[in-house]
């Protein structure tokens, strides 16, 4: 018999002993002593057998289990014959400790797979992320590594320049209203069209400090927009440039400042979180460009 025969025997005995477990619950069966006996040294061989399969024993091991697990359980059947030779008493102590032993195998088999388990999947990651043939561990001076922080540079940096540029429009239109104390709406604009990362929750960077400096960047636009919307008159309004953020464009109108008695100390406090929110950018930019520099990647022709 091969070893697929004598697996698919240890089901249908795992199955028949179940049942066995079931109709001893309603009264249906009252084993004796000497059947948990047998029963009990047929389920040890068994664990015996799943042990030696875990610990890669030869097949001599596992053909004796199998053999001496299938002479027991046929014992079962003939205990009636067997009570004449010897008192079933003295095995109350022996059919302990076996189905203790059952028990022992079974938990420390499964411990052995668990252990097996873990080691496989440790073993698996490790082959993702070597390198070569020599099993080289990949590091950040590998060509991998060298290779995605390029890209990450080339995609940070860009976006920083985008961002810059509209920045630095808006701080000319800043100049041009401010000689009259009018306002325009450039910052309001720039404040809409970044509201995707406040829904997302995620900054336009990678890098976590970049993001940082960014919400800074972010947290004094928002006050100093609502400021300026409070203050702004719907009446007088005209266009004085055209701004592109992030390739659409969009016009930058002037409005009329309201005169009130805290207007002027509003108006100052507005420009003041623009100046805080442009220490911010500054900063990030600075960093940014640190950073990209030391990568060799950045042509600095086109930089304002």
């Amino acid at each position: 018999m091969n070893n697929q025969y004598y697996r698919n025997f240890t089901i249908l005995t795992g199955t028949a002993i179940i049942i066995l477990a079931i109709f001893r619950a309603i009264g249906a069966f009252s084993p004796s002593i000497l059947v948990m006996f047998c029963v009990s040294v047929a389920a040890l061989m068994y664990s015996l057998v799943d042990l030696s399969l875990e610990s890669n024993r030869g097949k001599k091991f596992i053909l004796t289990f199998d053999i001496i697990a299938i002479v027991f359980l046929i014992l079962s059947f003939t205990t009636k014959g067997m009570k004449k030779l010897f008192s079933i008493d003295v095995l109350i102590i022996p059919s302990e400790v076996v189905t203790l032993l059952a028990f022992g195998v079974v938990i420390l088999t499964i411990g052995i797979k668990d252990r097996k388990a873990i080691s496989e999947t440790i073993e698996s990651i490790k082959s993702t992320i070597y390198i070569d043939s020599k099993k080289k561990f990949s590091t950040l001076d590998s060509d991998v590594a060298k290779q995605s922080m390029l890209e990450l540079a080339n995609y940070e940096y860009n976006t920083v320049f985008n961002l810059n540029k509209v920045i630095l429009e808006l701080k000319k239109y800043d100049g041009y209203v401010q000689q009259s104390s009018s306002i325009h709406d450039g910052w309001s604009t720039l404040f809409d069209c970044l509201e995707y990362y406040r829904i997302t929750n995620e900054g336009p960077f990678y890098d976590h400090g970049l993001n940082t400096l960014f919400w800074d960047f972010d947290g004094h636009l928002t006050s100093a927009t609502n400021i300026f919307s409070n203050l702004s008159q719907p009446e007088g309004t005209h266009k004085i440039a055209t701004i592109v953020i992030f390739k659409e464009s969009f016009s930058v109108n002037r409005y009329v400042r309201m005169r009130n008695n805290n207007s002027s100390e509003e108006y100052i406090n507005a420009y003041n979180h623009i100046s805080d929110a442009l220490k911010s950018w500054n900063e990030l930019k600075s960093i940014a460009v640190t950073k990209y520099e030391s990568l060799g990647t950045i042509d600095f022709s086109h930089q304002e």
